[in-house]
């Protein structure tokens, strides 16, 4: 098939050749109707703008995740734009959930959005997101564009790159803490169902918990999301079980999971760490600025997100292949004051 020219794309929107340059350039003297005209007509024809050095000054990358504004998300982006500065690229951002402002078509991740960054000259795409799918995963290898998915909740698709930590064995060690610590009766509270990292939590924490013959007891285990809510809700309950059943110690999917055990544990009179141990895991600034300190899990989130930038600028500056093997960063567990031995 021939590449598609400027020339091509000019005709298939109606307008001149400069206008499809400036539009694609985002200069201000192109209106909003004109420039939609020109992406949609890249987006029908498949127009990728060269991403080469020679002919791309700053390379470019965007970053969609689902909530921009958590400690964790703020963590790995500045990891991304470090990283960025440093190789002379440019982060933009994107919100990965629709809202009642935006088009279907304009949301990012669906297929005209790729379509349209890909025309645009972007260098790749990084995701910190939930939604990648199988078909989201074609259209990016379609599009001829780059994708790197970051901590991905859903098995990574065929041909996507995923950074991540060791789920497992950063779970195995927070366990092993706290059975080192003399608790045997220990709760778990999860995340999403389909959540790989929250499940590899979850079988972290049976594994350390068979290694001391320690009974797993579904009681013991409960939650639904990585949320403040659900940590609060799920502790409240598993702390109000008969005094023969309820833990002595509760591991939280997440950092903000566990700060609401703290809440949960401050209603009901309980103290954290005499009354109740709790560890949590991402290692956010949450867990530095709890009171008492939050015992957690570090997951290198700076380096996933620099990791990932350095991944996309290799791939644009020699145009090789993407690799789809997982990059797995070493967790670490970070000691604190929210665990102490069974009293």
């Amino acid at each position: 098939m021939n590449k598609v020219t400027l020339d091509d794309v000019a005709r298939e929107a109606g307008v001149s050749k400069s206008a499809v340059s400036k539009a694609l350039n985002e200069r201000a003297d192109v209106s909003q109707s004109t420039r939609k005209r020109v992406l949609d007509a890249c987006a029908r024809l498949g127009y990728r703008r060269s991403t080469s050095p020679r002919n791309q000054g700053s390379p470019m990358i965007a970053f969609v995740a689902d909530d921009l504004y958590t400690t964790y998300t703020l963590k790995v982006l500045k990891g991304a734009t470090t990283e960025a500065q440093r190789g002379g690229a440019t982060i933009t951002l994107a919100h990965g959930q629709a809202d009642e402002l935006t088009a279907p078509t304009n949301t990012p991740l669906s297929d005209t959005w790729i379509s349209r960054i890909a025309a645009m000259g972007f260098a790749g795409v990084i995701t910190l997101t939930s939604r990648i799918t199988e078909e989201i995963a074609e259209t990016f290898r379609q599009s001829g564009l780059h994708h790197v998915s970051i901590d991905p909740a859903l098995p990574s698709p065929t041909g996507t790159t995923s950074i991540g930590a060791t789920n497992w064995n950063g779970a195995v060690a927070a366990t092993q803490h706290l059975v080192d610590c003399g608790h045997r009766r220990i709760g778990f509270i999860k995340g999403p169902p389909d959540s790989v990292p929250s499940n590899e939590r979850y079988e972290g924490y049976q594994s350390a918990l068979r290694m001391n013959n320690i009974e797993i007891d579904l009681r013991l285990v409960g939650g639904n999301e990585y949320s403040y809510d659900n940590g609060r809700t799920v502790a409240t309950h598993l702390m109000t079980l008969p005094p023969k059943i309820r833990p002595s110690a509760i591991f939280a999917c997440n950092d903000v999971t566990a700060l609401g055990v703290y809440e949960a544990a401050r209603e009901l009179g309980l103290r954290v760490p005499e009354d109740l141990s709790v560890i949590g895991f991402d290692d956010t600034d949450l867990a530095q600025w709890a009171t008492p300190g939050l015992t957690t899990v570090h997951q290198p989130l700076l380096e996933m997100g620099a990791r990932a930038v350095r991944h996309l600028l290799t791939l644009n500056s020699d145009q090789s292949e993407a690799t789809s093997s997982p990059i797995q960063l070493t967790t670490q567990l970070i000691l604190r004051d929210s665990t102490a031995q069974l009293r």
